[in-house]
């Protein structure tokens, strides 16, 4: 169920004895598409993807006419992409700077070592991850861009990493 917005990436913060996203350590929220979203009801999501990878191993057939064979070594990548805007019609939204300020700050403490973010999708909640001593996210990514022809928005793309035990994704 939506707290503020629809989806929501959190960080947690070693000693608040907080285990989601409700923190009230700042910034400890990014709320997007919901009408009274933490920070500034500005953030809306276009695209939500979850891409999962695995590392193959490549094995030559040399003087034969059939594939290479592959060799199965794990999943290697669960990797979230979220990309969307910002509106800005009113005034840069905070939630740039709180996520700036995430990107410049420590990814893991050790409380979390695998990752201080998490993760809530009210539609897609089969991806949801809150950390925990065993599993989190780390925030890789972040960009923004301008847009000449919708000049009142600020294009993004946020990418997150899972990042520990597998057995806790989902």
């Amino acid at each position: 169920m939506a707290i503020d917005g629809n989806i929501c990436i959190f960080k947690l913060y070693h000693g608040s004895g907080i285990t989601n996203e409700t923190s009230t350590i700042e910034p400890y929220k990014v709320e997007f598409d919901g009408d009274a979203a933490v920070p500034d009801a500005k953030s809306h999501v276009s695209t939500y993807k979850v891409v999962m990878s695995l590392v193959t191993q490549e094995n030559p057939n040399p003087d034969s006419n059939n594939p290479n064979s592959l060799q199965d070594t794990g999943l290697a990548i669960v990797q979230y992409d979220i990309m969307g805007f910002f509106n800005a019609k009113d005034g840069v939204p905070k939630a740039i700077a709180d996520i700036v300020t995430w990107m410049s700050s420590d990814k893991t403490d050790e409380t979390y070592k695998f990752g201080r973010f998490g993760i809530r999708n009210d539609q897609r909640p089969e991806y949801d991850v809150v950390p925990t001593a065993t599993k989190g996210l780390i925030l890789e990514h972040f960009e923004t861009d301008y847009d000449f022809e919708y000049s009142g928005n600020i294009p993004f793309t946020l990418r997150l990493r899972y990042n520990g035990d597998i057995s806790g994704l989902g």
